[in-house]
This record gives structure tokens, sequence and C-alpha cells, in this order.
């Protein structure tokens, strides 16, 4: 459950270009999968739109998704001649066609060895696994190991709230890129790491108490205090169990949770129908 501001839009495993008609995936990952970046993105090497002054910011962000487009191409992407990237600082990437895409044609394929998915981020991070074990224990039981561990009821009780209110799957995943955004250009996902934002000036969870004045007597001001709460509570948490957690700031994991929400989406596998 999340009462999340920043909400993403679903990404399909395989995109195409399909006449409007009900659609019946063949099954639906369950697991939700950290797509290596938005679509735009990871379609190719942005060209710099020439009705802007191309900066030196446009040109390294070009720049690095074209490294992305390569890293992505390495493990199996496919990316379809009929579309690509226009990058200005005002608009930022445009998906844009280059010619007539006919139905049904793929225009672009992630496999899944490309997604991050909470397994794949345990397996990837040491971090993210010892965060992913929090949910193994049976949830108020007297019998789980972490709350004998604890050894104090008050931890034992954040525990169970933050199992019962927190998304497991996506604190793993901010785990797993709070973790490598810290290991840089030693990471295997540093092509990736290059172009996710660390900054999201527009999203409330992440402002100051100053910021939060501009929502004074509003029912979000409400909301996004009570997530920020939340949010530092479980932080606290995580640290009292995963002492490794301790080398990353909370201002560093909320970074990492507002983007695994705004990167998070279930996956159909199968062709399309």
């Amino acid at each position: 459950p999340s009462s999340t501001l920043c909400q993403p839009r679903p990404l399909r495993h395989s995109l195409t270009h399909m006449p409007a008609r009900p659609r019946k995936p063949k099954g639906l990952w369950s697991a939700l999968a950290l797509c290596c970046l938005d679509l735009a993105a990871l379609v190719g090497a942005a060209d710099v739109d020439t009705h802007s002054p191309a900066s030196s910011e446009a040109v390294v962000t070009s720049e690095r998704i074209g490294t992305l487009r390569r890293w992505l191409v390495g493990q199996g992407a496919r990316i379809s001649e009929s579309i690509r990237v226009v990058y200005s600082e005002a608009r930022g990437a445009e998906l844009v066609a280059q010619q007539d895409i006919a139905a049904g044609e793929e225009l672009l394929f992630i496999p899944a060895s490309a997604l991050i998915s909470p397994a794949a981020a345990s397996a990837a991070s040491p971090l993210a696994r010892d965060v992913a074990a929090l949910w193994q224990a049976e949830s108020g039981s007297q019998h789980s190991s972490l709350h004998a561990a604890a050894g104090q009821k008050f931890w034992s009780g954040q525990l169970d709230e933050m199992r019962q209110m927190a998304s497991q799957a996506q604190v793993v995943l901010a785990a797993f890129l709070a973790d490598h955004w810290r290991r840089g250009a030693a990471s295997s996902y540093a092509p990736w790491l290059e172009v996710v934002p660390k900054d999201y000036p527009s999203c409330p969870t992440l402002w100051t108490k100053d910021q939060l004045r501009c929502l004074a007597a509003t029912e979000e001001f409400d909301v996004v205090v009570d997530k920020q709460t939340r949010w530092l509570e479980e932080y606290q948490t995580l640290l009292h169990f995963v002492p490794g957690l301790r080398d990353i700031s909370y201002a560093d994991l909320a970074r990492a949770r507002v983007a695994v929400e705004s990167r998070t989406h279930g996956v159909v596998f199968g062709e399309p129908p």
C-alpha cells in the first residue's frame, strides 16, 4: 500500500504499436520490477534539439543516454529504428517516430535480465538482501527470530508496522539503488545509474518544512507530513535491524525510494495478443 504523490505510469515488457482492443495478458509477473529508466531514455542516444541552445548539460545527458543504449543492447534489448529520442532542457527526453509504424510492430523489447526485480536486487546487494529478510519472519509471531534478537517490544512493534505499511519490493529496491549509487562507477549498473535522477524537486515527500508551507491548510499537507514521518520511522527501524544501512543517510534512502516509486512497474510476460 502506498499513498505516494509521485506515482508512475505502467510500462509493458515489450512495447508494440497495436490497434485499440482488449488485452488478455498471458502471465503477470507479480513482483515489481525496476525498469532501467523512463521509456524515452531507454530507446537510444538522444539527439540534442537543434531548436534549443545545446548546453553542456544537454550534451552530457545525450552522451549518457547513448551509453545506456549500448549497455541495454549488450543485455539483449531490441530497439526499433522507427523511433528515436530528442532531448532539450526545456522538455527533457521525448520519444518521437522517425517513420510510419505498422500495427503490431515491436518498438522496444527489454529482456528480463535487464530488469531489476526484488530477487535480482537481493542477489546484487547484501544490503537489499538483509532488508528483504525483514519480511520473511512471521509478522507478530512470538517465535520470530527477529523479534527475539531485537529483545525489545518497541522495535518488534516498529518492525510489524513497517511490514504492514511499506511495500517490501519498493524498500528492497530502494536499498539496492542507494547501495549501488554509493558504489558509483564500480557498480555493474553504472550506465543506468548515470541517468537515474537523484534529485526530485517537484516531489513533496522530499520537501523541507519551509517548502511545505506552500501546502499549509490543504489536505495534501497532512498527507505529505504523515508520509515523511512514516518514512523516517521506517528508516530508523531499518537501521536497527540492518546495521549496514548506517552508511546510507536518510536523505539518500528517501531519494532512492522516490526513484523507485517513479520507476516501478508490473510486468506482463508473453507475446502481444
